[in-house]
C-alpha cells in the first residue's frame, strides 16, 4: 500500500509509523515538517492539521507510549531568557502546538528543550544535567530506552541525537562551549551556565549525513514509509549509535563536509 500523492488522515499516520517499525509502548521522538506531507483530510487550518497528526501518532504508540518532539529555542545563544512555560518553539508549528497541549512536559533546557507526553515524560525530561549533549542528557536517556526516532516529512538526516554520540566519542571538530543566561524555575529567574557541544566554526565542519542515510538504508536499519505527499523515516537509537560509532571509527570525518584539515592547527588560530 502506498499513500504518496494523496491527502492523508490520522489512520494513515498510524499506518505509516507502524510500517516504519513503531510499536505500541514505544518512546517516539520526531522531527516534523507538517507542510511536506500535504493537506490532511477535512482540515481547515494548521491547528486542525496538528490535531490530525497527533491523533495518528498517539494511536501508533498507544496509552503506554511516550511521544517527544524538539522545542528548541537556542535562547542562551541569542542572549535571551528562557521560560519553559511561555518561550515558543523555534522549529515549526507542530512543535509549538504540541508543547501547549494538556499533560505535556517540557525540559528546563534553554537551548535544546524537548516536550513529551506519556508515562515516561517526567522520567525522560526532569532533572537534566546542565549540558545539551553530555552524560544523562535527554538523548542519553532516549538511548537507554531504545527510543525510536521517526522523522515525519523529513529525512533521518535531521538528527540532533547525532551530537550526543559525537560528544561521547569526543570528535575533534566539536567542543563544549559554556553559555550563560536566565531560566525561570519554580517561579524565580536563575542565572545558569549551560554547555552546548558546538562545532569549530568552519565550512568544513558543517554536518553531512548523506552517507549515514545511505548506509542505514543499505543495512536495513532505516525503515521508510510513505505518508501523504511525503514520508516517514525511522530508526532505533541503539542502531543509530552503533552505526555512527562504526562510521566514525572508519573515518573521523564521516559526518562533516570537509575537506579535512588539522584541527590542532585550527584551534591555535
Amino acid at each position: 500500500m502506498s499513500i504518496r500523492n494523496r491527502t492523508y488522515n490520522a489512520d494513515d499516520v498510524t499506518w505509516a509509523l507502524r510500517q516504519a517499525g513503531v510499536v505500541e509502548g514505544d518512546v517516539l521522538f520526531s522531527h516534523i515538517s507538517l507542510g511536506s506531507l500535504g493537506l490532511p483530510q477535512n482540515c481547515r487550518n494548521t491547528e486542525e492539521c496538528c490535531h490530525q497528526l497527533l491523533k495518528g501518532i498517539r494511536a501508533a504508540i498507544g496509552s503506554t507510549g511516550t511521544f517527544m518532539v524538539p522545542t528548541y529555542t537556542y535562547s542562551f545563544t541569542k542572549d535571551k531568557k528562557f521560560d519553559p512555560a511561555t518561550t515558543p518553539s523555534d522549529i515549526g508549528p507542530f512543535t509549538e502546538f504540541f508543547r501547549t497541549n494538556p499533560g505535556v512536559v517540557r525540559s528546563l533546557e534553554p537551548m535544546f528543550s524537548v516536550a513529551a507526553q506519556g508515562p515516561l515524560a517526567e522520567e525522560l525530561l526532569r532533572d537534566l544535567p546542565k549540558t545539551s549533549f553530555g552524560p544523562d542528557c535527554v538523548y542519553d536517556r532516549m538511548w537507554t530506552k531504545n527510543a525510536v526516532i521517526a522523522n515525519i516529512g523529513l529525512t533521518i538526516e535531521y538528527l540532533t541525537f547525532l551530537h550526543y554520540v559525537e560528544r561521547e566519542l569526543e570528535v575533534s571538530y566539536r567542543y563544549d562551549k559554556p553559555f550563560e543566561g536566565y531560566v525561570l524555575s519554580h517561579g524565580k529567574w536563575e542565572r545558569l551556565t549551560w554547555y552546548y557541544f558546538v562545532r569549530i566554526y568552519k565550512e568544513n565542519t558543517k554536518p553531512d549525513l548523506k552517507e549515514f542515510r545511505s548506509r542505514s538504508r543499505a543495512e536495513n536499519l532505516l525503515k521508510p514509509a510513505d505518508l501523504g505527499k511525503g514520508f516517514v523515516e525511522a530508526m532505533r537509537c541503539r542502531d543509530i549509535k552503533s552505526l555512527v560509532t562504526r562510521m566514525l571509527d572508519e573515518d573521523p570525518w564521516s559526518f562533516i563536509q570537509g575537506p579535512k584539515f588539522d584541527i590542532r592547527d585550527e584551534m591555535k588560530t
